[in-house]
């Protein structure tokens, strides 16, 4: 048995504030700047991308590293869960 994502999982599953919450415990533990949920919101709707790849946009135009150096979509999702 499989299950389909609407979307994706960690948006079919959690809250954007709940993703945006625990993608920045760890940009500031490793000494990043944050990002904004509202900002995360307004690239889904504006630019039509999935929520990791809006965190993803966002994590590099505050800090110019991409969000698997920063943190796994496997780790992400382990950490919702």
């Amino acid at each position: 048995m499989y299950l389909v994502w609407q979307k994706d999982f960690e948006s079919d599953n959690f809250k954007i504030e709940d993703i945006v919450d625990k993608v920045n415990r760890v940009l500031i533990q490793r000494a990043y700047y944050p990002i904004e949920a509202k900002k995360v919101t307004s690239a889904i709707r504006t630019n039509n991308v999935n929520i990791t790849k809006a965190i993803s946009d966002l994590i590099w135009e505050k800090n110019q590293v991409e969000l698997d150096l920063v943190i796994s979509k496997r780790q992400l999702a382990e950490t919702l869960i």
